[in-house]
């Protein structure tokens, strides 16, 4: 028994180790949710071959030029800002809007001048950055009833000399109701609690084992939709599918070292792990737009499903361990801190 006990706790700190840090990286700002959503409109005139996009909620926005376009996005001030042409995207270093959006850093920048000082930053055709210009107004005074466009953006630009200005408006929504989410949460874990204090060893055994799949798979699910919140490209698919992988994997070989109680503390454990992750999304509960590749709603559920479940095993296979601490003198010295007995 030691040995199993040393096993499942080895593989499910291996299991901690499988964190959904990239994927708060690959959100803006580390953000799970917001109030506030920019919506292109178009770019006026209309041009083949300039295309836009905004990425991580309205956080960045994203421009893709085809040669031989020149396109040049002017800056705050009407300063040329950034350049598209066959070469690539390059920056310019004198531009205080270039500094500002974290294109140049403050050290590498240069002072106001006549004429700009470009400097490459891409070799390809399309580049993202923080564009402040993307949210033009914040709603004060308390949330505003129903979703609805606020204000309206633009961004100035030459395309092959000629002006245009890509256009776009500013949407809010208020966070939706928490009654649902409430009842739904409670519901999963007053069932466990019940069924913790009134089922049989065996009964409880096919609950958490039937629970377990569940709440991985409403886990793995909030994190993949959040790795692919800004499109299905090949990096961002590959990143999801190996975290899901290399999750479900971890998840199974905690399982198959582990047999009896020992196994229910470990799906116990797995549903804390599943929970602590899955803490970042209940932002998501709290503004009207969720930044997530799934629909708001499936995004929230995921989230509930795996907050409130990952609550509910430790619940159910409570019995489980503290049969397993009466029953293990091992355990028990883990758990106090003195190690396993040689």
């Amino acid at each position: 028994m030691p040995r199993r006990v040393g096993a499942c706790l080895m593989l499910a700190a291996a299991a901690v180790l499988v964190t959904p840090a990239p994927a708060q990286a690959h959100v803006g700002g580390g953000r799970f949710a917001t109030d506030y959503e920019a919506r292109i409109t178009g770019l006026v005139p209309a041009v083949a071959g300039v295309r836009a996009a905004i990425r991580a909620g309205d956080q960045q926005l994203e421009l893709s030029v085809s040669p031989p376009h020149v396109v040049i996005v002017l800056g705050f001030a009407g300063e040329p800002f950034l350049r598209f042409s066959s070469a690539g995207v390059a920056v310019n270093r004198a531009s205080p809007t270039a500094t500002a959006a974290r294109v140049v850093s403050a050290a590498d920048a240069e002072p106001p001048l006549h004429r700009p000082a470009w400097r490459r930053v891409s070799s390809g055709h399309t580049f993202a950055w923080h564009e402040n210009r993307l949210r033009p107004l914040t709603v004060k005074g308390g949330r505003i009833a129903g979703s609805r466009a606020v204000a309206r953006w633009g961004v100035p630009m030459l395309v092959d000399g000629v002006p245009a200005v890509l256009r776009g408006t500013e949407w809010y929504a208020p966070g939706p109701s928490l009654r649902r989410w409430v009842i739904l949460a409670a519901a999963i874990v007053i069932g466990a609690a019940a069924a913790a204090a009134r089922a049989g060893a065996e009964t409880l055994a096919r609950i958490a084992a039937a629970v377990l799949p569940v709440v991985v798979a409403a886990w793995l699910l909030g994190w993949i939709g959040i790795l692919l919140t800004d499109g299905h490209g090949a990096r961002a698919t590959a990143l999801a599918a190996a975290y899901a992988v290399a999750t479900a994997a971890l998840v199974a070989a905690v399982m198959m070292a582990t047999a009896g109680n020992g196994r229910l503390a470990a799906a116990a454990l797995l549903g804390v792990v599943a929970a602590t992750f899955t803490l970042p999304e209940v932002s998501a509960f709290f503004h009207g737009y969720v930044l997530s590749a799934l629909p708001a709603t499936a995004a929230r559920a995921a989230a509930a499903v795996s907050l409130a479940g990952g609550v509910a095993l430790p619940v159910v296979c409570a019995p489980a361990i503290r049969r397993l601490l009466a029953e293990d003198p091992a355990m028990q010295d883990l758990i106090s801190g003195r190690g396993v007995r040689s």
